[in-house]
């Protein structure tokens, strides 16, 4: 899983479920999308650096307790907002043999894999996509087709990070220069913060707008719970649909023919009529064999099959 970068410089995809690597030299790595929160955001600022203050406040509402670290780039009229845990990630990386001293720089996927055009494998039970330009992390079964994880002579972004190590020594000296360091510029962020909380208020106000426009529930919470809900319904529906075609991919034989197929509530009614006994065994075994899951009954040249979804 891993390529040269520059010819002497090489990358690993780094996932929970990555096996141990090993590693001589200096190396890039990138982070699997289970290791970092990432938002796609529209925002009425020109550049990252004014976004950047607004970073802890658009995460609040999804980010469990923690020290987080930020990053923001802009592509076209967008901003990809990031939140990772330092220590986390280093715990990760020491898991996967890597030390952090032999990190070169760490990038997420989201950067170095966003305009892909198909799904990739990254485990084996995982794979990658892009949908609408955000990468998503989906199981493997749920692709049609997946290609295999390759990373030689991919070309980086520039949008690395850097992970922090906490618990270390400070020396004195090193506090009192902090200490003034703060003090000349107090009076700069007290500016600057005057002005964040302005356009955090200004956001706000435009967020409970849009959701009201579009008919959203007023809370990040309950939009959630919705998209929850139309989630476990599109999955009912697409199961539906698929054993609907399975019915309709049934080889019949003159004068067999389907003769219903109705929803009632949770259970799909199918009959198939003009089956000579004896034949209604070859329908049942077909369909069995494609995964369904039925109750069966045969009378008067009828096979009744119930499906409970």
């Amino acid at each position: 899983m891993f390529s040269r970068f520059n010819k002497s410089i090489q990358t690993l995809f780094v996932d929970l479920h990555s096996e141990s690597f090993i590693v001589n030299e200096k190396v890039n790595v990138i982070l699997s999308p289970s290791l970092y929160w990432v938002k796609k955001v529209s925002l009425p600022l020109k550049n990252a650096r004014e976004v950047k203050p607004l970073l802890p406040s658009l995460f609040e509402d999804i980010l469990p307790e923690g020290i987080y670290s930020y990053y923001v780039y802009k592509e076209e009229e967008s901003f990809f907002i990031f939140a990772y845990e330092d220590k986390f990630l280093i715990e990760i990386l020491q898991k996967k043999n890597i030390t952090l001293a032999q990190v070169n720089k760490i990038y997420f996927a989201q950067s170095e894999f966003s305009s892909l055009k198909e799904a990739v494998s990254i485990n084996e039970t995982q794979s990658i996509c892009s949908k609408e330009g955000m990468l998503i992390l989906l199981p493997t079964v749920w692709m049609k087709e997946t290609s295999d994880l390759n990373l030689a002579q991919r070309e980086l972004s520039k949008h690395a990070i850097r992970l922090k190590q906490y618990g270390h020594i400070v020396k004195d000296t090193s506090i009192y220069k902090a200490i003034g360091f703060v003090a000349i510029l107090l009076l700069l962020f007290t500016t600057q913060l005057f002005i964040t909380s302005s356009r955090a208020n200004t956001l706000e106000l435009q967020k409970s707008e849009l959701f009201s426009k579009n008919g959203l529930k007023p809370t990040m919470l309950q939009n959630r719970s919705l998209l929850h809900s139309l989630e476990k319904t599109h999955e009912k529906q697409m199961a539906l649909r698929e054993d609907i075609a399975r019915f309709l991919q049934v080889r019949l034989q003159s004068p067999q023919e389907l003769s219903l197929l109705r929803l009632k509530r949770n259970v799909l009614l199918v009959e198939f009529t003009h089956v000579k006994r004896g034949t209604e065994r070859s329908i049942a075994k077909y369909l069995q064999s494609k995964g369904l899951n039925f109750k069966a009954t045969f009378k008067n040249e009828t096979l009744s099959l119930k499906v409970y979804l």
